[in-house]
């Protein structure tokens, strides 16, 4: 009788190792209607093979009818259970391997930040087993030969297996967590951080919630996310122009007509994340202030880059404080993206590109 729930335990552990979710409600909930209807089959099998038999109640029984009695009530619980016995003896976890799968989710838990990096290292190394084909390949470039990861590579006749878990570890999909963080930037873009909810994020996601916290510890670390996020993309915008055959400065009126243009599609709601999330700072954890900081120091780093380059073209005396110029222009472009979220047009822009352009960088 243990034996059932103790299955169901393995089965239930196995699963959120898997997914990252912990669905023993449901697991419970399908076992218990199949335990209901199998009993139901059973009892209605029973009954119609009696009464082929000719059983009928209250009367002597036939041979016949006695003889299937004992098939029904002897025989065929005595196949049942050989049969289970059978099923049993090949179930592949064992305590052993279910200790080992406890360990693997108890770890993860006390350590989720370590395991996403180690999570989007194995899908790194995956796919460049999928490009290179042969499976031969530098364990070090994805890092899983470091110290104190919990997954070991190992190679062995051109496979490459991860601490003998290949079978059982599979990261979840990276489309997942690319889901929730776009819905998330949009939907925090428009409302803000504060006037956004986590369930929210995730119907707009159409993710399950146990997905939000396998790869999030909580909402403030969805933010520190959505920073990276953005950045990445301005960061992307930045160096496509700098490699445009323009002069310096005019690649950074350019880069700012590119602003401009996103500002313009999105109707001037969204404005920009970091001054958005800068002015909502006040209520978050200190760890937010430091990332913005670093953030408005990364686009003050691009502006400078045009202001070098404008410098070595002659564009720019030398004797120009690039430091100072780059955070006047940051400060003056965050608070003509804040105005025009505010008047819904783009004439505090154009009033910043004139000064700027007109004035400051003459």
């Amino acid at each position: 009788m243990a034996l059932p729930s103790a299955i169901q335990t393995a089965v239930i552990d196995y699963d959120q190792l898997l997914t990252g979710q912990r669905r023993e409600g449901r697991y419970i909930g399908l076992w218990s209607i199949a335990k209901k209807l199998s009993a139901a089959q059973g009892i209605g099998i029973g009954l119609l093979l009696l009464g082929t038999a000719g059983y009928s109640p209250n009367v002597e029984q036939t041979p016949s009818t006695v003889f299937m009695l004992r098939v029904l009530y002897a025989l065929v619980p005595c196949l049942c259970n050989v049969s289970s016995i059978a099923i049993i003896s090949f179930y592949p976890i064992s305590e052993e391997k279910h200790s080992q799968i406890r360990s693997k989710i108890a770890n993860r838990e006390q350590q989720p930040c370590s395991l996403r990096v180690d999570m989007a290292d194995f899908n790194a190394m995956t796919q460049a087993l999928v490009n290179m084909g042969s499976g031969d390949m530098f364990i070090s470039e994805v890092g899983l030969d470091k110290p104190g990861s919990p997954f070991q590579a190992k190679k062995f006749k051109n496979r490459l297996t991860i601490d003998d878990w290949s079978i059982i570890v599979r990261p979840m999909k990276t489309e997942t967590k690319e889901k929730i963080i776009q819905a998330a930037f949009g939907l925090i873009h428009k409302k803000g951080f504060n006037n956004t909810g986590i369930q929210e994020i995730l119907q707009t996601a159409g993710v399950p919630k146990g997905s939000f916290y396998f790869y999030f510890q909580n909402k403030d670390d969805l933010g520190l996310h959505l920073i990276d996020y953005f950045l990445v993309s301005f960061i992307s915008m930045a160096d496509e122009t700098l490699k445009t055959d323009k002069s310096p400065i005019e690649q950074l009126r350019l880069f700012f007509d590119r602003l401009l243009n996103n500002c313009e599609e999105a109707d001037f709601q969204g404005g920009c994340l970091i001054g958005n999330l800068a002015q909502e700072s006040g209520g978050l954890d200190d760890k937010f202030r430091v990332k913005l900081n670093e953030a408005f120091n990364v686009i003050q780093g691009k502006i400078k880059e045009f202001l070098e380059n404008a410098v070595l073209n002659n564009e720019l005396p030398e004797t120009t404080d690039i430091d100072e110029t780059a955070g006047f222009i940051l400060s003056g472009l965050e608070g003509a993206i804040l105005q025009m979220k505010v008047v819904r047009n783009t004439g505090p822009f154009r009033v910043f590109n004139h000064f700027v352009f007109d004035k400051v960088l003459k």
